[in-house]
């Protein structure tokens, strides 16, 4: 099993559900979202020096590390660079050139399956917009510390928000790959989640075998 990627909308729950994975079957993990915060924070470092396309050609795991990444400011400027299809085709073939895929890896994202077609599994994972709402807003409580006030409406209305941009986006707009395995979360533990992953990749690498 070289490469699995796992795609769905805002909060459902990708980056857990693929750290899990990574865990139980020994290969790379790579947070595409994150990524990007490293592309646009450093960017905002470079003065202008240079363009989207040439940072994206020099990240390295260790722009990874810093804290800032995680901030709502620098999540909030990533959809306007992930729509620039040279900056995608810049960040895939970067990563691409890291070996990752050689190892083997599981990519997190929006739009994996189209970006990586020759993925040997493509999972789709979905859940009500009500349910990411909930866990999101649940997260953001328990990292308030005091800060601005937080309602279960905002995250809503954000999560609604970020659904129609990925959407309704020209390049690579998020949309389920005929081959992939769509998973419905919304009614599933993360456990239950892991497991019926890990079923379908077994299937899978079941029927790869027969051939």
């Amino acid at each position: 099993m070289k490469l699995i990627v796992i795609d769905g909308p805002s909060g459902v729950g990708k980056g857990t559900l693929t750290k899990s994975l990574g865990e139980r079957l020994g290969l790379d993990v790579i947070d595409s979202g994150l990524w990007y915060r490293a592309l646009v924070y450093k960017h905002s470092k470079c003065s202008g020096m240079a363009t989207w396309q040439e940072i994206a050609r020099t990240l390295e795991v260790t722009d990874l590390q810093y804290p800032i990444l995680r901030t709502e400011e620098i999540g909030n400027m990533v959809p306007k660079v992930s729509e620039i299809r040279s900056v995608r085709e810049a960040l895939n073939a970067r990563l691409r050139s890291l070996h990752f895929f050689s190892r083997g890896a599981l990519i997190d994202g929006r739009a994996g399956a189209w970006e990586y077609p020759e993925a040997d599994i493509k999972f789709f994972l979905t859940a009500f917009p009500e349910v990411r709402a909930a866990q999101r807003f649940l997260q953001l409580l328990k990292a308030r510390e005091g800060r601005e006030e937080i309602s279960y409406e905002r995250v809503l209305s954000d999560i609604l928000a970020r659904d129609e941009k990925d959407t309704t986006r020209e390049v690579f707009p998020l949309k389920k790959h005929p081959d992939a395995i769509e998973i419905d979360v919304s009614k599933l533990t993360e456990r239950q989640a892991l497991a019926r992953m890990l079923h379908e990749i077994s299937e899978s690498t079941k029927v790869a075998l027969s051939r």
